[in-house]
């Protein structure tokens, strides 16, 4: 809906640092990184409700891989350190904090004509129970161009803090009881190659169920809103088409086609659109001093709530396509420029109702590597 004169100023600082340790010719390598994030966010609405937020996320990860090369096997173990602050200045001013620490082990199996991966992740919470998830796939080559493949795997995604602590002091009230959603998902699929290997279709079908999905609670009478749990399950099925082609001269070319069934407890769910689909065509020079890419993203139609009106009502967002430009040019050894401008079109969409998203924006930098 128009909002004259709201606006938000959002100013953050990021920082990684990374090593890197090969031993034993490079069969054993060893990643160690740590990251920085602080963002601090204004919104100024005169006619609303004006807020100011601080956030600060620290990551530590350390990854171990050892790849016996001949004999296609490769084990990896890898353990991160999180913790996330959150601060609601204006109505609270006080830093809430959550940290996890995971660990994950893998191990994976390549052969020529059938490969195989099992993952298992636990993490530690301490706002939440501890958490096992896992990963298992698998591969066949059925011809030398015909590929068949499966997996299964679960995932857990913890409550925000924003969504644990609140955010508007009586308007939007935090629930510290909420627990972490919970999802399964499997999918199967075929890969064929074509045109001498030049040409590669895939045809996955995919499904996947959620629980104790988070969503928002009205008051009527209150007219306070606050986060809760579902008691029915999200389930999600569709198809997806994908290609790949190399089409020469420093070419190559990327699309995909997917179709979308969302539903919640029966009912269509929102900003799940049935058709997605992308294109991206890259260019690379052939002494690799220089690359481009274009891309292509179509959004098909989408439902989403509308709480302007009570109760709310069901509005339906309109079909977009953005196109977005890459390039990226060697000035001299271990200088690069680097360009992106995202929206190239400028094309007005909304992927929430009411809320505008950016319209054509560039950005430009340099990178040194030594």
């Amino acid at each position: 809906m128009d909002s004259p004169g709201t606006r938000f100023e959002n100013e953050t600082v990021s920082a990684l640092v990374g090593a890197r340790l090969d031993l034993l010719n490079s069969a054993w390598t060893h990643d160690l990184s740590a990251q920085i994030t602080d963002a601090n966010r204004q919104t100024d609405a005169p006619t609303g409700f004006p807020s100011s937020t601080e956030s600060d996320r620290f990551e530590a990860s350390f990854v171990t891989v050892y790849d016996s090369g001949g004999t296609d096997h490769s084990l990896t173990f890898a353990a991160d350190y999180e913790l996330e602050g959150f601060n609601n200045v204006l109505t609270f001013d006080d830093r809430n904090e959550a940290e996890n620490i995971g660990f994950v082990g893998q191990y994976r199996y390549a052969g020529d004509d059938f490969d195989v991966s099992a993952s298992l992740r636990h993490d530690i919470n301490d706002l939440f129970e501890d958490a096992t998830t896992f990963r298992v796939g698998a591969g066949f080559r059925v011809t030398d161009t015909t590929r068949l493949r499966a997996s299964l795997g679960t995932g857990v995604k913890n409550p925000t803090l924003s969504a644990l602590f609140g955010f508007f002091d009586g308007v939007f009230v935090g629930d510290p009881d909420l627990q972490p959603e919970k999802s399964t998902g499997w999918e199967v699929g075929l890969d064929q190659t074509l045109a001498a290997r030049r040409l590669t279709v895939s045809l996955t079908y995919f499904n996947a169920e959620l629980e104790y999905e988070i969503f928002s609670v009205f008051d009527p009478v209150t007219f306070v809103s606050s986060p809760d749990n579902r008691t029915t399950k999200s389930a999600q099925q569709g198809v997806e088409l994908a290609g790949s082609a190399d089409l020469g001269s420093g070419f190559t070319f990327n699309g995909a086609y997917s179709f979308l069934e969302a539903e919640e407890n029966g009912a269509e769910g929102i900003r799940r659109p049935n058709h997605l689909a992308s294109a991206v065509l890259d260019w690379t020079a052939k002494d690799k001093k220089a690359s481009a890419n274009l891309a292509v993203r179509y959004n098909g139609e989408a439902l989403d709530d509308n709480f302007a009106t009570f109760p709310a009502t069901v509005e339906t967002l309109e079909a977009y396509t953005l196109v977005n430009f890459n390039v990226r040019v060697k000035l001299i050894d271990g200088i690069y420029l680097f360009g992106r401008i995202e929206n190239l079109l400028d094309e007005q969409y909304e992927q929430v109702f009411s809320f505008v998203s950016p319209g054509v924006n560039g950005l430009v930098g340099f990178e040194a590597r030594f």
